[in-house]
């Protein structure tokens, strides 16, 4: 009977250690699919299957991410009248102004707009705002092919949430306090990596779907002279003695913040010419 007891407590005991030792195990191989850096967890993991073929797949599937922009720059007529042209332009196809700069000169009115507009009426609008024109300075037009670092970016993040998984598993078996500690550790690392790359994808997709337009637009504006005011005689001499009085109380408040200074330097003359004197009266 007491045999029987040994050999259970023996079993319990091996078990107990083989499991400690499976979670060990796995707690380093999912530590080991994981690094800072974005490639290393894509290499790592086993699960995520060939990225370079997760990359041509999302290729064949997705049109390429290309992000439109436009910088335009011509002369109106008539500033005002044009600025309600453009306006109407703009609601027509659905597009927004997202930052204006207007200024005004003796010479010229100039307005810099920023307009955003869906990708698919770009070339639309651009063709639009060109009727309002009545010279041209120029006109540059961009398009950026960003679906290598798109493509790139998504299956990296694919790959990072499957990490993720993998560690919320072993951190509901996880059991010592260091183990646990260890492992939520590794998930606020790769919880920061995901947010970083869904951020990058958010802001690619914004550039993507809406093209941005910069356009300036200005109207040469006739010079009016303008003469300038010349005070009289009795006014420029009221406000000179008005400076001159200013100015004698900033020097007597000058001399206030100095007095220690000056009154050791009247002490120390003081001694000096008494010195000279004596001198002169002992050589004579």
């Amino acid at each position: 009977m007491k045999a029987i007891k040994y050999f259970f407590l023996i079993l319990i005991a091996f078990s107990c250690q083989s499991r400690h030792g499976r979670d060990s195990a796995t707690l380093e191989v999912a530590k080991g699919g994981l690094s800072s850096t974005p490639a290393e967890p894509v290499e790592m993991l086993e699960e995520s299957g060939d990225i370079e073929a997760q990359k041509a797949d999302y290729k064949i599937k997705q049109p390429d991410k290309i992000i439109k922009e436009a910088d335009i720059k011509f002369e109106v007529d008539d500033y005002i009248e044009s600025r309600k042209k453009l306006e109407d332009i703009i609601s027509k196809w659905g597009a927004y102004i997202s930052k204006e700069d207007e200024r005004y000169t003796n010479f010229q009115i100039t307005n810099t707009i920023t307009i955003r507009v869906l990708s698919e009426d770009f070339e639309k609008l651009i063709n639009d705002i060109g009727t309002v024109s009545a010279k041209v300075d120029y006109k540059t037009i961009n398009a950026y092919d960003v679906t290598e670092e798109y493509v790139d970016i998504e299956s990296r993040l694919k790959t990072k949430r499957e990490v993720e998984k993998r560690y919320y598993e072993i951190l509901k078996k996880a059991y010592k306090i260091d183990e646990i500690l260890e492992v939520e550790n590794e998930i606020r690392k790769i919880r920061e990596e995901i947010e970083v790359a869904e951020g990058r994808l958010r802001y690619l997709n914004d550039r993507v779907s809406y093209s941005t337009i910069t356009l300036t637009i200005y109207q040469q504006a006739r010079y009016k002279y303008r003469p300038t005011h010349k005070s009289d005689f009795f006014e420029r001499f009221y406000k000179g003695l008005d400076k001159g009085w200013k100015g004698l109380l900033s020097f007597i408040i000058g001399l206030a913040h100095i007095w220690p200074l000056l009154l050791a330097m009247g002490i120390a003359a003081y001694f000096f010419i008494r010195y000279l004197r004596r001198g002169r009266k002992q050589n004579k």
